[in-house]
């Protein structure tokens, strides 16, 4: 007998639906899950069969197959345990079917078959909703995260994403990373077909490099931050040689972090076909940096502009607004969005 229940696999902080289907059948017992789990999700198969014997339920002694898809979408984590758990009861004639039609279902279970927290049930929430699905099974301890209504969330990796896709178009299946250097946290938001697969924050930013000059050259912040948009304080107007040197040794560290996290996603994708890196935020317009993520990554990089296909205020001073296009991609993302936004 075959049973489906929904789920959901969080890409970001946005979801994507996920179809739990569970066979069972006649043959030499076994207990098989596909669909490109992680370990996490192999190993949900120990999780599930403990917690529904535990439960007082029998679990089948016959051939168990569940199938989570999309195939082609990374599953993770131990959302997926309920799910397969309510799955493998419904095929198995112990639930009835018809409760779990028009229900998405997460949650990891103990070995007791009590429901754990799962991380992400607000986006899964907000899916449900932009999905039309009626109700959604989380765990008690989830339940006040499930009720809360966003209206409009202000997180910087997606108002660069937001303002990025105002003003770029990325050909069908492109994949492309957006990286915002902030003052002391950067943004990492791997794109695909205007959906988010993968985000990280980096602790490290523009800072870096006003500090390490700070601190290699004995000068004042103000001097520094001078040094490092490639300006100077000093009265000969001559920028020291050891600049360089300094901001191409902070380049290289701020380069291997963001690789990091690109070699993270690259290894856990199934399907990624990075083409591009854009840059936001002061710091973008170092060239050291610039230069040093091109040479890891091997792949082009380019300034984000906010103004290529936005028109600002003409009382706006423009030579101002293109001097400071790159930082202005975070203020023009959350000035786009409003209540009700998906």
């Amino acid at each position: 007998m075959l049973a489906c229940v929904l789920s959901c696999a969080i890409l970001g902080l946005d979801g994507a639906v996920v179809h739990t289907e569970v066979d069972v059948t006649n043959g030499l017992p076994s207990f098989i899950v596909v669909g490109l789990p992680d370990t996490a999700v192999q190993e949900s198969r120990e999780r599930v069969q403990a917690a529904v014997k535990n439960a007082g339920l029998s679990f089948p002694h016959r051939r168990v197959t569940v199938n989570l898809a999309p195939a082609s979408l990374r599953k993770e984590g131990p959302a997926y345990d309920l799910p397969i758990a309510l799955g493998v009861l419904a095929a198995s004639g112990q639930v009835p079917l018809a409760g779990l039609e028009g229900a998405m279902v997460v949650g990891e279970l103990s070995l007791d078959g009590s429901v754990r927290h799962v991380r992400g049930v607000l986006p899964m929430v907000a899916l449900a909703r932009r999905e039309a699905i009626p109700r959604m099974y989380v765990p008690a301890v989830d339940s006040r995260e499930a009720a809360l209504v966003p209206q409009v969330i202000d997180v910087a990796a997606f108002t660069v994403q937001n303002a990025f896709e105002v003003n770029y178009q990325t050909a069908p299946g492109e994949t492309v990373v957006l990286v915002n250097v902030g003052a002391a946290i950067s943004n990492i938001n791997i794109v695909k077909d205007k959906i988010s697969m993968f985000t990280r924050d980096v602790t490290i930013g523009g800072n870096a490099f006003t500090e390490e000059v700070q601190k290699q050259l004995n000068v004042s912040h103000d001097e520094a931050e001078a040094y490092k948009v490639g300006g100077t304080l000093d009265e000969h107007g001559v920028v020291p040689q050891e600049v360089e040197r300094i901001m191409e040794s902070v380049a290289e560290v701020m380069a291997g972090e963001f690789q990091r996290s690109l070699d993270f996603f690259l290894a856990t994708s199934a399907e990624a076909n990075v083409t591009k890196i854009y840059m936001a935020g002061g710091s973008a317009k170092i060239g050291a940096l610039h230069r040093a993520i091109e040479k890891r990554s091997r792949l082009p990089v380019e300034i984000l502009d906010a103004w290529r296909r936005v028109q600002p205020d003409p009382k706006l001073d423009p030579a101002f607004l293109r001097a400071h296009a790159p930082e202005a991609l975070v203020a023009l993302g959350l000035a786009l969005r409003a209540p009700g936004d998906k």
